[in-house]
């Protein structure tokens, strides 16, 4: 149902791969769509009379101008006495849609609520650009050694021990160590103590996974061992044949997505999220 560019788009194949479209309206510069949730098993629906996600991709003012057709029953995207919009419980579209006076007056014909965050979605499709684990002199870094922890959720003593470096590490993190959907954990020790983790995700049948819950030790920061954890696991992704790996930063934080951007992350969507009640 999308046309080119849009079925192309990392996004959609990596985080929505499989999942039902409802509508779309599109140009070359934007794409406005409402698609179900069903390979989203990370995100079951809480309503089930209102799962879909509407996601605005593109250019901002562009994506603000194809939402005013839909709204103003413009686009035969759907019947005529059907409300296009009525399922959607999530809005993903990219930040600055809502900025000019047009996508002001639509924010307010949607009924949207304030922002519910800012944050940036990335991808790597090829080994990340970072150095050795071990730095030559560094006395610090001898014991360190960095590999797969569980090739899917944990269990047992590797369990625990994923979870009380979270503790240590994340303690907010969105994933846990017998989190379903994990593909694997990942880990850095020094002399055996587990100082930082991170998982990967399966979120669409047929997608991509996404990187999750990276923590390290406040204790063990600066020394690029949250470099290191993505690397290893992103060379191992690959290998197992997976397109990328994708992640998600607030915008916020943009020391975070400098980094990733230097060894080696795309770019995807700068999304602005809603969350209808």
């Amino acid at each position: 149902m999308l046309p080119a560019p849009w079925s192309r788009s990392p996004y959609l194949n990596g985080e929505f791969a499989g999942a039902p479209v409802r509508w779309v309206h599109a140009d070359a510069d934007a794409c406005v769509l409402v698609i179900g949730p069903a390979a989203r098993p990370s995100d079951p629906p809480e309503d089930p009379d209102r799962i879909d996600y509407l996601l605005g991709l593109g250019d901002p003012e562009r994506i603000a101008g194809l939402l005013r057709d839909v709204v103003r029953g413009d686009a035969s995207v759907v019947r005529a006495e059907v409300d296009p919009f009525a399922t959607v419980r999530r809005v993903f579209v990219e930040d600055g849609t809502f900025a000019g006076a047009v996508g002001e007056r639509v924010h307010a014909d949607l009924g949207l609520p304030a922002a519910e965050s800012r944050w940036k979605w990335m991808w790597a499709d090829s080994p990340l650009a970072v150095g050795p684990l071990v730095s030559p002199g560094r006395a610090s870094d001898i014991g360190l050694s960095l590999g797969r922890l569980t090739t899917g959720p944990a269990d047992g003593p590797v369990a625990d021990e994923i979870g009380e470096c979270l503790e240590r590490a994340f303690p907010d993190a969105s994933a846990g160590p017998c989190t379903t959907q994990a593909l694997g954990w990942w880990g850095v020790r020094d002399s055996g103590r587990l100082l930082g983790v991170i998982s990967a995700l399966h979120v669409a049948d047929g997608g991509a996974p996404h990187l999750s819950s990276l923590g390290v030790d406040p204790a063990a920061r600066g020394r690029g061992l949250g470099k290191q954890l993505l690397s290893v696991a992103v060379r191992d992704l690959l290998a197992e044949g997976c397109a990328f790996a994708s992640l998600g930063v607030y915008t916020a934080n943009e020391p975070a997505w400098r980094m990733y951007e230097r060894i080696g992350f795309q770019h995807g969507p700068s999304f602005v999220t809603y969350r209808l009640s």
